[in-house]
């Protein structure tokens, strides 16, 4: 490799950065599966409790405007909540990406050398 010669090493150094990348890929697709499958959980919650709260209104006879009201605003905050996870998992995911190149160029860089 010093004569300028890409040898064996070079190409198992080329695959093993390769395989870690694909690990770290795997990774981060489980930790977005995580977050999403949380978060669903915390939605199903906070929608049961939101349920609870309209039926209660709804037995007073005051289910009017502000039940409606106050369903919007909770189906708006699980947007927006949702919107975060996956802007979390889609940073996540450059992140890795970016360091997945970086270290790409620095093998071929150092077979090349």
């Amino acid at each position: 490799m010093v004569d300028g010669q890409n040898g064996q090493s070079g190409v198992i150094v080329q695959k093993l950065a390769e395989m870690k990348t694909l690990l770290e890929l795997d990774h981060v697709q489980i930790l977005c599966q995580k977050i999403t499958e949380q978060f669903a959980k915390d939605t199903t919650q906070k929608q049961f409790r939101v349920t609870l709260q309209i039926v209660q209104l709804m037995v007073d006879g005051l289910n009017g405007q502000s039940g409606v009201i106050v369903q919007k605003l909770a189906e708006m905050k699980t947007l927006l909540e949702l919107e975060h996870a996956q802007i979390l998992c889609r940073k996540i995911t450059e992140q890795l990406v970016k360091e997945a190149t970086r270290k790409q160029f620095l093998v071929l860089q150092h077979n090349v050398q």
